[in-house]
């Protein structure tokens, strides 16, 4: 029980496993996108794989600044700089 209570509260293995959830996560909903939009592209002549491409790379970023900056708020050890954090974060998704 104790072993247990150590990896729930320990907030820097918390941090990691959402970490690598998130990783597991973003590449398959970009897979789910991708294959969504390229049923789209097949019945169109006009979209190609450009398209494909401009759509697919700027949503999987997102995906990963929005989960990681989620994912940064487990850690307390960051509580000073949360403003700051927020603020980049604000701005890395809107460029």
């Amino acid at each position: 029980m104790a072993e247990t209570d150590f990896f729930i509260n320990n907030e820097f293995i918390l941090f990691f496993i959402s970490l690598l959830f998130l990783i597991i996560l973003s590449y398959f909903l970009v897979d789910f996108l991708r294959k969504l939009i390229k049923r789209i592209t097949e019945k169109t002549k006009t979209l190609d794989e450009n398209v494909l491409k401009g759509i697919i790379n700027p949503s999987f970023l997102f995906i990963n600044i929005v989960g990681l900056y989620l994912i940064l708020k487990i850690l307390s050890i960051l509580d000073p700089y949360r403003m700051t954090i927020k603020k980049f974060f604000f701005i890395a998704s809107v460029i």
